[in-house]
């Protein structure tokens, strides 16, 4: 998490600056390493952080919208009614003011109502565990 927080800082202090991608990237490293119970308040805060810079960079379109949609949800921490109720809480006004989507290189990249839902997803919409591969071989 925080080699990645260092990458986005670096690439906003850089001349190539950052998009909407960059804070879509961001958010999936977020939801994913802050995602056990113990990290609620630190994931909630980051998430109204970044979503917050990101509006007023004018950068919310369809890939911020689906890596917080779309994301792995967990039993505890992370859960399906957390991911909905974030969803509701950070993006309130619909359709989205043009200045949380102004700098969007193409209207291909605005966010539309489908963009909030799980479709497309491959796999379980809850995990059971937040053990890596690796650790669930220690039992052998």
């Amino acid at each position: 998490l925080e080699l990645a927080k260092d990458v986005f800082h670096a690439q906003q202090g850089s001349r190539y600056g950052v998009d909407g991608l960059a804070y879509a990237y961001l958010l999936q490293v977020v939801l994913e390493a802050l995602s056990s119970p113990v990290s609620n308040g630190e994931r909630s805060q980051l998430l109204d952080d970044i979503v917050q810079n990101c509006k007023d960079d004018g950068y919310i379109g369809s890939n911020v919208v689906r890596a917080i949609a779309r994301s792995n949800t967990y039993k505890d921490g992370w859960t399906v009614e957390e991911r909905e109720n974030a969803l509701a809480r950070l993006f309130h006004t619909w359709p989205f003011p043009a200045s949380w989507t102004r700098n969007l290189r193409s209207p291909s990249l605005v966010a539309a109502e489908y963009d909030f839902d799980r479709t497309g997803f491959k796999g379980p919409p809850v995990l059971d565990a937040y053990t890596t591969d690796d650790e669930s071989d220690d039992d052998d």
